[in-house]
């Protein structure tokens, strides 16, 4: 008795920002990319993760309508607020949705912008 051949697995297709294009499609807004430094400071925490109010920096890596990708040293969880001081407009509040390490030791912390 013979087996059927496999079917060969072939890879997605990747776009031009480096993803792949499946993963372009879920989104429901554009991402644009950016290296700004921006200062941020934590507003509402989680009662087992309590932290300080000081100034943190971190980079904008890239934004959409409805959220922000920053990349920092401090990992922070999902629910946490957080206050952002952009250069020109001013402070906007995020809350934290997704924390991951990346391999450069740096955390990328997706967050959602809150109405101002």
């Amino acid at each position: 008795m013979t087996r059927p051949p496999r079917p060969r697995q072939t890879p997605a297709p990747s776009d031009s920002q480096g993803g792949f294009a499946c993963e372009q499609e879920r989104r429901r807004f554009a991402r644009r990319y950016c290296g700004l430094d921006v200062s941020l400071r934590v507003a509402g925490t989680l009662p087992a993760f309590p932290r300080q109010a000081a100034a943190k920096t971190a980079r904008l890596a890239d934004f959409s309508r409805n959220g922000i990708c920053l990349a920092c040293v401090e990992e922070f969880y999902p629910c946490e607020i957080l206050e952002l001081d952009f250069p020109e407009m001013g402070q906007r509040r995020l809350v934290v949705r997704r924390c991951r390490r990346q391999r450069d030791g740096l955390f990328h912390v997706g967050c959602e912008l809150l109405e101002a």
